[in-house]
C-alpha cells in the first residue's frame, strides 16, 4: 500500500521504516513522506530518520494481511478415511470446509471397489513417504445412466451465488494417458474438472445443471497427434440446446505434464459476456508457471445471473467409453492422482 506521512523538518532525505523494516521513499518535502508499505514489514511504529535523529509515529501502524487460503487433503494424506456413505464415498477430514457457509456436501461419485471406477488413498508416486487420492476407470458401467467417471463433487449452499470462485489443487496424470496420442481417431471427451448451474426445474432437460464450464483434454484425428488442452462452456438445459457451445477454446502450445505431479490455479469471477472471466494456470513440480487460459466472456448462464453455482468438481476423470475399452485392451492404465485442494478465500 502507498502510505502518505505528513510532519515537519523531514528534510532533503528522509529514511522510513515499518516497525524496523526499512521502506522505499518515493517523495519528499520538508512537511511530507510518500513511501510504500515493504511486502515483509509487520505490525508496528513507523520511523522516519533525519540526519541521524530517528523519530517514531504516536501510534502503531496495523499490517492487514489477507487470508490466502484454507488447505484441505494438504500433503500427506495417509490419516485420510473413506467411508461408504448411502449412495458415495465420504470422507472423514472436510468438517472444516462443510462448515463453510457456502458448502452443502462433498463426496466421491462412485462405489468404492466398484468393477468400474474406484477411489481409494495410495501411496504417492513421487514421495513413497506420502499418501494421496487415488481415482481410477476401468470400464463402462452397464447400470448407469452416464459413462463411467472418478469425480469428487462439491455442492454448494442454496442462495450464495457466489460472485467469484478461486481454487487450486495438485493432479498427477498417469504416464499411460499419453497412449491416447496413438488412438488413432480423436479424442473429444476426456473431461478433469467441471463446475456446474444448478438445473432449473421449470426447464426439461439434465438435471444435473444449466450450464457447464468443462476442462478437459482432447487430440486432433489421427494416430501419432499430441494431447492439448481446452476449456468449453456448454449449455445444458433446455433440452433443445443442450450441449451448445457458449464458448470454446484450446491451448496447444502448453504440453500436458505427464507421471509427474502439477498444480492447476483455477478462478472464475461470474459475469455474463466480457464481464465474465475465467483464468486457468499450471505449474509443474520444478517447472514455471505457465497461463493455459485467460478467458473474458460468458460464465452464466445466459440472460440468468440469479441461477447459481451448484456443484463443483475440482478432479474428474471422465471420457468416452471407446477410448477406455481401447486403452484396456492395450494393457494401459487411466488413472490419477489428487491432493493439496486450496480453497481462496478472497
Amino acid at each position: 500500500s502507498n502510505v502518505t506521512i505528513t510532519g515537519t523538518n523531514f528534510g532533503a532525505a528522509p529514511a522510513v521504516s515499518f516497525n524496523g523494516t526499512p521502506a522505499v521513499v518515493l517523495s519528499s518535502s520538508p512537511t511530507t513522506i510518500s513511501t510504500t508499505v515493504p511486502a515483509t514489514a509487520t505490525s508496528g511504529n513507523i520511523t522516519v530518520t533525519v540526519n541521524g535523529t530517528a523519530v517514531k509515529s504516536s501510534t502503531a501502524y496495523t499490517i492487514q494481511l489477507p487470508t490466502l487460503a484454507e488447505y484441505y487433503f494438504q500433503g500427506n494424506m495417509d490419516n485420510v478415511t473413506i467411508t461408504q456413505g448411502s449412495s458415495d464415498l465420504l470422507f472423514n477430514g472436510w468438517n472444516e470446509l462443510k462448515n463453510n457457509a457456502y458448502i452443502s456436501d462433498i463426496y466421491l461419485n462412485n462405489l468404492g471397489g466398484s468393477a468400474y471406477a474406484f477411489q481409494e488413498i495410495r501411496t504417492d508416486p513421487v514421495n513413497p513417504s506420502i499418501k494421496a487420492l487415488y481415482a481410477q476407470t476401468i470400464d463402462n458401467d452397464p447400470n448407469s445412466s452416464a459413462t463411467t467417471r472418478a469425480q469428487m463433487t462439491i455442492g454448494f449452499n442454496s442462495g450464495t451465488n457466489l460472485s467469484v470462485y478461486h481454487t487450486s489443487h495438485r493432479m498427477y496424470l498417469n504416464p499411460d494417458i499419453g497412449y491416447l496420442t496413438n488412438y488413432s481417431s480423436s479424442i473429444t471427451w476426456f473431461t478433469l474438472f467441471e463446475i456446474w448451474n444448478k438445473r432449473v426445474s421449470e426447464w426439461s432437460g439434465d438435471q444435473a445443471g444449466s450450464a457447464r464450464w468443462s476442462f478437459s483434454v482432447k487430440k486432433l484425428s489421427g494416430s501419432g497427434q499430441p494431447l492439448y488442452w481446452t476449456m468449453d462452456s456448454q449449455l445444458m438445459q433446455p433440452e433443445a440446446v443442450k450441449y451448445n457451445h457458449l464458448w470454446n477454446y484450446s491451448n496447444k502450445t502448453v504440453p500436458i505434464p505427464l507421471g509427474k505431479w502439477f498444480t492447476l490455479d483455477f478462478y472464475m469471477k461470474r459475469g455474463e459476456g466480457t464481464n465474465g472471466r475465467v483464468i486457468i494456470k499450471i505449474t509443474p513440480d520444478g517447472g514455471a508457471t505457465s497461463t493455459l487460459f485467460d478467458i473474458s466472456n460468458t460464465t452464466i448462464y445466459p440472460g440468468r445471473p440469479d441461477i447459481q453455482l451448484s456443484s463443483w468438481q475440482p478432479f474428474k476423470l471422465y471420457l468416452d467409453d471407446t477410448y477406455l475399452d481401447w486403452m484396456r485392451a492395450n494393457n494401459k492404465t487411466l488413472s490419477i492422482f489428487y491432493n493439496d485442494f486450496k480453497w481462496h478465500k478472497n
